[in-house]
């Protein structure tokens, strides 16, 4: 059995232990640095979980749009956006910086990890939005082929910016809320 529930602080070193073993070390995050962004925000993702503990998590850090911006330019690192994580005040406008969508590809049932954290975006962004949080946009940097083909197939889309990092090139999709929900709607619908 496997559900969905929001990441806890207490859920950061799991995380990011499936992190550090499935992206590329350049793009490894301290552990401290996340625990604090957790520290910092509440609502800041979701984890799928089984009986053998986390399989999966989506995570959005909410920015304003200098840090959003920022960081998908290369010009403020992901371990330093700490200082820049808001908190879902009711009047917030947010921008969130989609730092992972992340399964453990070695399980046989990773596929249903993927499709259990798609079918729940749209609760959480409509959570959010229940909350009185209106998200502006949200972007990623793309530094995997299986990336850019789930980011493409949830409403994501590539307009030719592209980030430079450690002499190779990132392609930064930006996506609205509603482009998602209407992908991931149609998406469960197959």
């Amino acid at each position: 059995m496997l559900f969905v529930r929001t990441a806890t602080t207490e859920d950061v070193e799991k995380m990011m232990s499936l992190d550090y073993r499935i992206y590329p070390k350049q793009w490894h995050i301290e552990l401290e640095a996340v625990k604090q962004n957790f520290r910092r925000g509440t609502q800041l993702g979701r984890v799928v979980i089984t009986e053998e503990g986390i399989k999966g998590y989506f995570a959005h850090l909410p920015l304003p749009r200098d840090a959003f911006e920022k960081v998908l330019r290369g010009e403020l690192k992901e371990g330093d956006l700490a200082n820049y994580v808001l908190h879902y005040d009711k009047e917030k406008e947010v921008y969130l910086y989609s730092v992972s969508f992340i399964v453990d590809i070695e399980d046989e049932h990773r596929k249903s990890y993927s499709r259990a954290l798609i079918r729940d975006m749209p609760y959480f962004f409509g959570s959010l939005a229940e909350a009185g949080v209106i998200i502006k946009e949200l972007g990623a940097i793309v530094i995997s082929p299986d990336g850019k083909r789930l980011l493409e197939s949830i409403g994501y889309h590539h307009d030719g910016q592209m980030l430079s990092y450690e002499g190779e090139e990132y392609p930064i999709y930006r996506a609205q809320v509603a482009d998602i929900v209407d992908s991931i709607n149609t998406f469960t619908r197959r």
